[in-house]
């Protein structure tokens, strides 16, 4: 599988705008957090604060995919808006990199009537069907989804795939090896993606897993399976593209561990005292992001002409967005149960 500049490009793109996307929420919920404290001591009490002159816009957590934009980029090179994507409750990178637009992408993290879902979902539970794109905070729940959207594209004779991504701690989940057993003795048109960034929150892969590359556990079901370091880009680039070749081709599911970097904490708030000393630096250091950057500049693939009007043109996007929800309304709870069905 060969990539030319033209894709290198374009994911190089998609990393910046999903980081630039990444700041930008994670600096306006900083100054939320500063604000609820000098307020209330904490978040929690403003949580419970119903006054209309405080209101914290983004209610609830969030969780920043910094560091591991390199994944999603190289993944969505190679799908269409009509192939299927599935995320985890750190997807605002696979988000960026489907092609969700920032506006009522934002505007529903913010709670907002003019979010993906009216408001309703928040950040953890995204969902824009227009380019068939959507996450959920429940460990591996989409997994057995993204075969639903599989079987329906096999059976369509679309020529489109699903794929379904998780966290290293998700794939011990049973719905994922169910889901990869189904997949692999039907020859459904999926990847499962694993984005290992070597924790569970605070829980450390090794103990949670008795082998080190996860991507063995492909072996048990008949399937390929890769291991790639989100710090070679171009590798993670060329691996997807013969996975996802492979599944339009009708020759079934493959399984690609990511080994990725998460740079922030499981959560905003997370001080990553679990980790060993010098584990976060080392993993800073290893940031596909500006690596790939300085490669392909000095490849003359890129400019610094280029990668300047890229970052000025992500960090303008967010600045929109952002603008878009702060003056969005809220829901109007006269709709409050539409929707809904028991």
């Amino acid at each position: 599988m060969t990539i030319d500049d033209d894709r290198r490009r374009g994911v190089l793109a998609t990393m910046i705008a999903a980081r630039a996307f990444e700041d930008g929420l994670g600096a306006e919920f900083a100054k939320q957090r500063a604000h609820a404290k000098g307020a209330f001591g904490g978040r929690n009490g403003a949580f419970e604060d119903h006054s209309l002159e405080f209101r914290i816009p983004i209610q609830g957590n969030i969780e920043l995919s910094t560091g591991q934009e390199a994944g999603p980029a190289a993944l969505c090179s190679w799908l269409t808006a009509d192939d299927y994507a599935a995320g985890t409750h750190r997807s605002h990178s696979l988000a960026v990199a489907k092609g969700v637009a920032w506006r009522p992408m934002l505007a529903e993290i913010y709670g907002r009537a003019t979010g993906l879902c009216g408001g309703r979902g928040g950040d953890f539970m995204l969902n824009d069907p227009a380019v068939n794109f959507e996450n959920s905070a429940i460990m591996a729940q989409l997994t057995a989804v993204a075969l639903g959207h599989a079987f329906a594209h096999r059976r369509g004779g679309t020529g489109g795939v699903a794929a379904a991504v998780i966290g290293d701690g998700a794939s011990n989940q049973g719905v994922v090896h169910e889901s990869m057993n189904l997949a692999a003795l039907w020859r459904l048109p999926v990847l499962f993606v694993i984005e290992d960034n070597g924790y569970a929150i605070s829980t450390p892969r090794r103990r949670s897993s008795p082998v080190g590359d996860l991507s063995v556990r492909a072996s048990a079901y008949g399937m390929p399976g890769a291991s790639v370091d989100d710090s070679d880009v171009d590798a993670l680039i060329e691996t997807f593209g013969t996975a996802v070749a492979r599944a339009r081709a009708g020759d079934g599911p493959s399984l690609v561990v990511v080994r990725t970097h998460r740079l922030r904490g499981a959560f905003e708030g997370d001080n990553q005292s679990y980790r060993p000393a010098g584990e976060l630096d080392d993993e800073t250091a290893a940031d596909g992001l500006p690596a790939y950057a300085a490669r392909l500049l000095a490849a003359g693939v890129v400019t610094e002409e280029w990668l300047d009007e890229t970052r000025a043109a992500a960090a303008a996007a967010f600045d929109d967005a952002l603008r878009f929800a702060e003056s969005s309304p809220f829901p109007d709870a006269a709709h409050a149960l539409e929707g809904l069905f028991a």
